[in-house]
Parts: structure tokens; C-alpha cells; sequence
């Protein structure tokens, strides 16, 4: 039975622990320095741990450790499943675990490539591991439509290393976190001291750090952010359809007469672009306006952003799994009552614009879920774009640590591509974010108002912004070349 506990002890619940700390560097909490603790524990157990253990036990370790860091870090997914889909709680949380079960068999693929380590492999072999490890995270993008959540290289955002995401992007970041941890784990003494050490180092990515905004020979726009806080549901009851028109048309009417533009969240009525309704609505408004709106071409339905100043109409390309659409829908239609929603059908946009006009300014425009595909954010942000504007409707999340990663997520995009977002969203958060990857100005979650704020526009981009993953690329090659014989040894062993 003592045999039995210290197994449960060592190989699920530290496990679980360590990866249920790792949630807390990231956002609503922000301690970072937890996240290389919550890693270093888990390489550490796979890789350096002076005994023995099996191949098994690595397995469990890694599957306790993802159920505290992956299915706790994302649980806000249930709330989407629950509240979005009207789904039963127990039918949410299975469909919240199929969900995990896939990802970690995709994610963690490469954790595999332990069960042929050796202490006698040379250390450039966790190089290769580490190299497969970020393809497998930039393969998070395209995996079951994609889900790019809880990558490390968010943590380098508003930390003393802050510049380096503006060169190598998340991507690299994460490369550079796995390697760091390795570092550390391999040529540290794993003891009390160390921990302060590891500790002291992690709080260097504390958001501390003073940024400067970028702001020489820049352009100064004002503007203004609509976040009406509605109730998502109550926005598609006829009843409560003048009450939400009204809080609209209010609140841009309270724009002070120096704000060049306003703009309104992700889909902030209930009927098209083409309802005489909403074309009513925009004739009472002074000011162009930017909005999100549901939009048709022909039978198929997308989310789109359209400029009161422009003819054209971007639409989203990343729709949010159990929000948008649902993963194998064929199969759970019937389960879920999402699909008996009147937007249920949303169509992913293909062969997007990338730039709208609002006034004078040309922006790029991104709806909700975008922003969190790093690639897709680079590639879509037009030469001549000026800023970024961002729609989104979080409310669907509720009061759930989702927003908050969303932001951060968000936060990290303005810095890797050196640009300002101007963020509106249904209940917040709303936010001015700098081409630091800091906020400048921020509606918090819940409150009816207007963000009157400013932003500096410009067309200079980052090194990332112009030329993506190239030097993430070659290192990865290097690795990959200097590791031919260590490979060989390793499908000679098997």
C-alpha cells in the first residue's frame, strides 16, 4: 500500500500539480516565472531524473501533468459548450474531454521521442526533441481547425526579453523557453538553491517591464470603442431587440466631437447587414463607423467586419470550436441545440481582403478567434494598413479565464508585428493595445460604455512581420543536421 501511495504521489498528483501551476503564468494571474517550474518539473521527470523509470510511468507523468495544465488551462471551453450549445453539463464535459484526448495525442507526440532517451545521447539531442516539440505547437493551428492556446512564448510579452517576439515571434519564444528549461534542468543541481535561482530568473518575465511606445513619426488618431455589454442570449430575444438597438445608438451618440470613428463589437445585432433595420441604425450615427455583422453570400452565412466607409467586407476565417461550429458536427447533430440557433451555420471566410477603410485611415480588419494564429495575423496585415482593428464577442466565455488569455494572446500580436490594435468586444475586455504589446487604454469585463482613446498609426513592420518563421526555421534545420547520428542511434536501438 506504501508502494501503491508514493506511485500515486510521484507519477499523478505532483504531475497534476505542476501542471495546474503552470495555468497561473498566463492571464487573469500573470505569474510567469510558475511556467518554467511547471515545465522544468515535467522535462525533468522525463528526461534527467537520476533513477530509472519506465516508459509507462513517463506516459502517466505526462498525462497527469497535461490534465492539470491543458484540461484546467482550457475548461472555459465547457462554458462555451454549455452556455453557446445549450448543452446538458455532463454532455459538455464529454465533449470537452474528446476534444483533449485528441490534442494531447497530437501535441504531445513528441514527449514519444523520450522512450529512446539516454543519458549516453548527447545534449544536442534534446535539441532535435525540441525542434519537433515547436512543430508540433505550430501544428496547433491547423489540428482540428486549430487551437494555438497556452504557448509558452506568450509569457516573453511585457518581460526584459520582450524585444526578441518582434524577430522570432511566439514560435521562436516557445523554442527558447523549451530550450532554456532544458538548460537549466540539465546543468543545475536540482535542489532548494536552484529553485530560488529558477525563481529569481523566471521573475525577469514578470509584466514589470516599462515599454516605450514606438510613437516617432507616427500619426495620432482618436477614436472611439463601443462595448455594449449585452446579454448574448437576451440580443436574439424580439422582446429585448429595441433595448439592445438603443443601447447602441446611445452610446455613439456620447462620442466626444474629436473621436474620428467609432467602432462596435463582433455582431452587436442580431440580423444581417441587409436588414433595413441596421441600414436605419447607421444613418443616425455622425461618425464612420466600423462594425461587426452577419452578412450573406448567397445561402452561406459568415461573421464579418464591414466599414461604413468602405464597399468591402472582410470575414472571419477562424471560427471557434463549440462556439462557431462544432468539431464532426455529422455526428453530434442532434445532441447539441446549437445547430438549432438561427447563426449556427457560420461559413469560414476564404480569399479575405486584408485592409478596409474607416475615414482616411486604412486598417486591417480581424474578427474574434483570429488573432490567435500568429501566421494568419502576419500574412493579413496589408502593407498599407495603418493599424489593426479586432472584433470579438467574449461574453459567449462568461466569467471564465478565456477573455483574459484571449487578450494576452491578443497583446502578443501588436508586439510580434509592431502595430496598435484597437480592440472593441460585446462585454469586454475592450482595449488599446500598443505596437509594445501593451495596453493603453481598457474597458473592463462587464461595463457598459465607450472607450475615448488614441492610437499611432504607422506602416513600419517587424523583422517577424516581414519575413515569419525563417529564423526559427534555420535553427530548427541546424538541430536537425546536427543530429544525424543521434538519430541513427535511435532507430538502431529499436
Amino acid at each position: 500500500m506504501e508502494l501503491i501511495s508514493k506511485i500515486k504521489k510521484d507519477n499523478i498528483f505532483l504531475p497534476f500539480l505542476f501542471g495546474l501551476i503552470g495555468i497561473l503564468a498566463f492571464e487573469p494571474f500573470g505569474l510567469k516565472f510558475l511556467l518554467f517550474l511547471s515545465y522544468g518539473y515535467l522535462f525533468y521527470k522525463l528526461t534527467y531524473q537520476e533513477k530509472n523509470i519506465s516508459f509507462k510511468t513517463k506516459i502517466s507523468t505526462l498525462i497527469s501533468w497535461f490534465i492539470g495544465h491543458w484540461l484546467i488551462g482550457t475548461s472555459w471551453i465547457i462554458v462555451s459548450i454549455y452556455y453557446y450549445g445549450n448543452t446538458g453539463l455532463i454532455l459538455s464535459i464529454i465533449l470537452f474531454l474528446l476534444l483533449c484526448c485528441a490534442c494531447f495525442a497530437f501535441y504531445f507526440s513528441p514527449f514519444l521521442l523520450l522512450k529512446f532517451y539516454k543519458k549516453k545521447y548527447p545534449f544536442k539531442a534534446l535539441l532535435l526533441f525540441i525542434s519537433v516539440l515547436t512543430l508540433i505547437e505550430l501544428g496547433r493551428n491547423f489540428f482540428l481547425g486549430g487551437f494555438p492556446w497556452l504557448r509558452p512564448g506568450i509569457i516573453f510579452n511585457e518581460s526584459i526579453l520582450s524585444f526578441l517576439l518582434p524577430v522570432i515571434g511566439t514560435t521562436g519564444a516557445s523554442f527558447l523557453f523549451y530550450l532554456l528549461c532544458f538548460i537549466f534542468i540539465r546543468y543545475i543541481k536540482i535542489n532548494i538553491y536552484s529553485l530560488i535561482v529558477l525563481i529569481l530568473f523566471g521573475t525577469m518575465f514578470q509584466n514589470n517591464y516599462y515599454t516605450k511606445i514606438d510613437n516617432e513619426n507616427l500619426t495620432k488618431v482618436n477614436f472611439s470603442l463601443v462595448q455594449p455589454s449585452t446579454d448574448p442570449f437576451t440580443k436574439y430575444d424580439p422582446k429585448h431587440l429595441l433595448s439592445v438597438e438603443e443601447t447602441l445608438i446611445d452610446l455613439s451618440k456620447s462620442v466626444p466631437s474629436d473621436s474620428e470613428f467609432i467602432v462596435w463589437p463582433e455582431a452587436p445585432l442580431p440580423y444581417p447587414n441587409s436588414d433595413l433595420r441596421f441600414l436605419n441604425i447607421i444613418k443616425q450615427l455622425k461618425k464612420p463607423l466600423v462594425t461587426g455583422t452577419w452578412t450573406y453570400s448567397g445561402d452561406n452565412l459568415h461573421n464579418s467586419i464591414l466599414s461604413t466607409s468602405d464597399d468591402n467586407l472582410y470575414n472571419k476565417v477562424k471560427l471557434v470550436p463549440f462556439g462557431e461550429y462544432i468539431p464532426f458536427e455529422r455526428i453530434l447533430r442532434g445532441l447539441i441545440d446549437f445547430f438549432d440557433l438561427p447563426m449556427s451555420q457560420v461559413r469560414p471566410g476564404k480569399n479575405n481582403i486584408t485592409s478596409l477603410k474607416v475615414g482616411d485611415y486604412i486598417f486591417s480588419p480581424f474578427i474574434c478567434f483570429d488573432i490567435s494564429f500568429e501566421n494568419l495575423f502576419r500574412k493579413n496585415i496589408d502593407k498599407s494598413s495603418l493599424f489593426v482593428i479586432n472584433v470579438s464577442n467574449d461574453s459567449w466565455f462568461g466569467n471564465s479565464i478565456g477573455p483574459y488569455q484571449h487578450l494576452e494572446i491578443l497583446k502578443t500580436r501588436a508586439n510580434e508585428n509592431k502595430i496598435f490594435i484597437l480592440r472593441a468586444t460585446n462585454d469586454g475586455i475592450s482595449a488599446v493595445i500598443s505596437n509594445k504589446g501593451t495596453i493603453v487604454d481598457k474597458i473592463e469585463k462587464g461595463e457598459s460604455t465607450v472607450l475615448n482613446s488614441y492610437a499611432y498609426t504607422g506602416t513600419e513592420r517587424s523583422f517577424y512581420n516581414l519575413f515569419g518563421y525563417y529564423i526559427v526555421f534555420i535553427v530548427m534545420f541546424f538541430c536537425l543536421i546536427i543530429n544525424f547520428d543521434t538519430i541513427k542511434r535511435i532507430y538502431e536501438s529499436n
